[in-house]
This record gives structure tokens, C-alpha cells and sequence, in this order.
């Protein structure tokens, strides 16, 4: 298989193509020349992409393959080979953490950045076992009265030289580690805990993200449900699993099975991030789905943004068709939740009621405002 990449790069334009060379593993580097503007790089990234996307055939089966390129200039990003591939592979690392299949120029705040992905990493294996995890609530409301129905759930880690750290930082890492299993059910362990012990005067459910990688290794998440919610003495018609709509891409027959078994336990499933993901729109009616949030990125410019206000009156038509519930997340002025009011959205949750705050004052939130 490599050979038939290293051949298949060799093609390209030789013009431009000076040198390939195998580094390690699946990685090469290409040395490139006469290119004289980031235009001209991107096209032959977007060339080099291209090549590779198409089918191998070996021994009689068609391959396919997709590549991350990371694109280090001379002399403007380093003035030696060692600092130039440091920089190209540095720029390829971000290009995998975005998804892969594309390319990304080298930027001087990579090396920031690389430094604090490598100090988290460093950290999180000892993490759990050192109890630097949190869970803080936030409120989901009504939208016509503002009362509160629910709760959602959100991670953070208090790490002792960074702070409190917000699950963006982290999670990602989590699931390359191979930890996000261990992590994922630390959060729901904490969850059926801290329902008996504070949130004794919450009426609604807790919502909880679920990563990716645990639906579709829903075997293990359903057993640990039952377990827990078993032991705790916990109904789990009390929890209502945000799942992300990208994750439904590979929805296998064994990802349905996992949903269908979660919602016989009483467990609600919803989608988060609506509007954001890749998926068909069928698997809103063939999927054991309860309701939808509404993504943060289509509600912050709600007040003025037509585009945006098109967008979600489509998301409360369609639901309203489906019976699905729907929440506004990172609701933060008046004239978003006007809007929301007049086109009947059900839920909301953000800091124009409260930001997530920990077990404690959230409990002694609700007590105030229920």
C-alpha cells in the first residue's frame, strides 16, 4: 500500500514536485517548488487530495484512502530542513485534528498550541485517577415562563496549573487516548449520584453528552446504564442522552439496537448541535430520537441575521411535523428569546438565565427558582 502511494505521488506534476520521501509509517514528505502564492499551494494540496481519494487496486480489491497535508514555507516559517518538517508536521497535526482529508499552512501559534495539546495529554492519563473532574449544571427552561424543566450536564476539569478547563479542551483528546469510555461513564456516575443527593427539587431530566465513539460502542454504555442506575436506585427516566447528529453518519444496525435499548430503559435521546452535522434528514424518522438542540452558532446572531432566522424556523417547522421537542442552546439577550417565543420553541438554556454553575449552587439555584 505504500509503494502504490509513493508511486501514485510520484505522478504529479514534476514541475513543481521536487522530492518524495517516505518519513515513517504513512507519512511522506514532498519537497515543492515554483509555487508563488498560497493560491498556487492550495491548488496542488487540493490536487495532491485529490490523487490520493482515488480507488487502489490491490490484489483485486478496491481501496480507498483520504491523506492530511501540512504545509511549511521556506524561508518564511524556517530556514532549515529540520525546523521545515517540524513545521510541515506540526501543520498536518492540525489538519487530522480537523478531520483529515484536507491540508493546513503552518501558522506561528501552532507551536503555542501543540505545547498545551502535549501538557493536557501528558495530564489527562492520571486525571480521573487523581479526581480533578467536575460537573457543573445549567438550567433548561421554559420559553414562555422561564420555568425551569431540566438540567444539562457539562464536564470540566480542574487541573492544577491551567484552571478550570472547558470540555472543548479536552474531550477530543480523550477519545484518541482511547479514554472517552472511562470518562463518559465518570460523568454519568456523577450524574445518578448528584440527582438523590442535590437535585432532589429539579422536575426534569439531566441531559448528558455522549461521545461518538460511545454510541457506537453502545454495548458497553447500555450495561453501564442498567448497572448504575440499578445500583444507585436511580430511575433512569430521569436522564436524557445528547448525542451528536455527525455520529449518526454510521448509524449500523447495532447503533439503532443501543438507541432502542436506551429508550426502553426510559432513557430520552436527543440530537445535539442540530443543523451543524452531514447526515440525511431520514434518520429523524427512523431513529428512536425524543428531540432536538437548536446549534449555539445559529441563535447568536438571531435577532438580526435573516439567514439564521430561516434556518431555525425550518428546525421548529420540522419538528413540530415530527413531535420532537426542541432547546435553543447559548440563548444570552431578550431578542433571542423573543424570537424564540414567537415561533413557539419549547426550551432554552444559556446565560440569560445562568451560566453552568457547580452541583451546589445549582441546587441552591433551583431551590430560589423553582
Amino acid at each position: 500500500m505504500v509503494k502504490a502511494v509513493a508511486g501514485r505521488l510520484q505522478t504529479t506534476d514534476q514541475g513543481k514536485l521536487k522530492l518524495v520521501r517516505r518519513l515513517r509509517g504513512g507519512e511522506f514528505g514532498l519537497r515543492v517548488a515554483n509555487l508563488l502564492d498560497a493560491d498556487a499551494i492550495g491548488e496542488f494540496a487540493c490536487q495532491l487530495l485529490h490523487l490520493i481519494r482515488q480507488p487502489f487496486h490491490i490484489y483485486g480489491q478496491e481501496i480507498f484512502l483520504s491523506a492530511s497535508i501540512g504545509i511549511a514555507l521556506y524561508p518564511n516559517h524556517a530556514e532549515t530542513v529540520e525546523a521545515l518538517c517540524k513545521s510541515a508536521d506540526l501543520a498536518m497535526y492540525f489538519a487530522k485534528q480537523n478531520g483529515g482529508n484536507r491540508f493546513t499552512m503552518f501558522t506561528p501559534d501552532m507551536d503555542a498550541r501543540s505545547t498545551e495539546y502535549m501538557a493536557i495529554t501528558n495530564s489527562l492519563y492520571r486525571a480521573l485517577e487523581k479526581q480533578e473532574f467536575c460537573v457543573y449544571y445549567q438550567p433548561i427552561c421554559a420559553v414562555q415562563t422561564r420555568q425551569i424543566l431540566g438540567a444539562e450536564a457539562l464536564i470540566r476539569w480542574q487541573h492544577p496549573q491551567m484552571g478550570l478547563v472547558p470540555p472543548d479542551k479536552f474531550i477530543r483528546i480523550a477519545e484518541e487516548l482511547g479514554m472517552i469510555n472511562e470518562l463518559g461513564e465518570w460523568v454519568l456516575g456523577r450524574v445518578l449520584a448528584d440527582l438523590p443527593q442535590y437535585l432532589t427539587q429539579l422536575a426534569g431530566r439531566v441531559m448528558v453528552n455522549i461521545s461518538s465513539l460511545q454510541l457506537l460502542q453502545g454495548e458497553r454504555l447500555v450495561n453501564f446504564l442498567a448497572k448504575m442506575a440499578k445500583s444507585s436506585q436511580i430511575n433512569s427516566d430521569r436522564l436524557e442522552l445528547e448525542i451528536t447528529e455527525s455520529s449518526l453518519i454510521q448509524r449500523s444496525e447495532t447503533v439503532i439496537s443501543n438507541l432502542h435499548r436506551l429508550r426502553e430503559m426510559g432513557i430520552r435521546i436527543s440530537i445535539d448541535d442540530f443543523g451543524t452535522g452531514y447526515s440525511a434528514l431520514g434518520y429523524l424518522r427512523n431513529l428512536p430520537i425524543d428531540g432536538l438542540k437548536i446549534d449555539r452558532s445559529f441563535i447568536m446572531n438571531l435577532a438580526y441575521s435573516q439567514q439564521d432566522q430561516a434556518i431555525v424556523k425550518a428546525i421548529l417547522e420540522l419538528a413540530r411535523s415530527l413531535n420532537l421537542t426542541v432547546t435553543a442552546e447559548g440563548v444570552e439577550t431578550p431578542d433571542q428569546l423573543a424570537f424564540l417565543q414567537q415561533y413557539h420553541c419549547q426550551k432554552f438554556q444559556g446565560f440569560l438565565i445562568t451560566p453552568p454553575l457547580p452541583v451546589e449552587k445549582f441546587a441552591h439555584y433551583v431551590a430560589e427558582h423553582s
